[in-house]
């Protein structure tokens, strides 16, 4: 399958990412509100563009655009901080999300943030976000897609880091060399729980 490097604002992406995420624990979680999940979906992934859209190392399938991976690069990683998600408009999100929507996201956004704070001070690939579309599911294109950064974590020894939400995706990711090395629910017993997965260059346990 062929993969080639993706530019951040591709226009098929924003639905992708949609139609990829909207069903996923963690943003069931944040965004319960059946009838404006999506749209609240849609918003998180432009203001995650805004944010680190210059930052990544992206990668889909050609033409069809059913795919896309976006890494943080160990050589060029994104401001962070209050000040650069303003910036982006993040000061939107009581509008946008509601208040409980809100305060939900604020909630996973402090785990995700104290969860990578290792991988980002230090060089590891960091998968963000890698979404196929829904009727292309299972098709290989996941795999495919990660194929760009092993290859050039294994030239520069340096290896990777993926958190998802999604218990589904750890048996995927495992399949791939990955190890799981973090489980935490994201706001006690009940809420969606964040798994960590790590893989050395060459894929194997580090």
């Amino acid at each position: 399958m062929k993969i080639v490097e993706a530019k951040f604002d591709h226009p098929n992406f924003r639905k992708i990412f949609v139609d990829t995420f909207s069903d996923e624990p963690s943003f069931r979680y944040m965004l319960q509100d059946e009838h404006t999940r999506k749209s609240g979906v849609g918003w998180i992934c432009d203001m995650k563009r805004r944010t680190q859209g210059g930052y990544y190392h992206g990668f889909s399938t050609p033409e069809s655009n059913r795919g896309f991976a976006w890494w943080i690069s160990p050589h060029h990683r994104p401001p962070g901080g209050v000040v650069a998600q303003l910036k982006a408009g993040f000061w939107q999100a009581p509008f946008r999300l509601g208040l409980p929507g809100t305060r939900r996201m604020l909630q996973f956004g402090y785990q995700e943030s104290r969860l990578l704070k290792k991988y980002l001070q230090t060089p590891w690939w960091i998968l963000d976000v890698i979404a196929t579309d829904p009727a292309h599911q299972r098709s290989g294109i996941g795999g495919a897609l990660m194929q760009p950064i092993f290859e050039r974590s294994a030239r520069e020894s340096i290896p990777c880091f993926v958190l998802t939400h999604n218990p589904r995706n750890v048996g995927f990711y495992q399949k791939y060399g990955f190890k799981l090395v973090i489980e935490e629910p994201i706001g006690g017993v009940g809420t969606p729980v964040a798994y960590g997965l790590e893989r050395a260059p060459f894929g194997s346990s580090l």
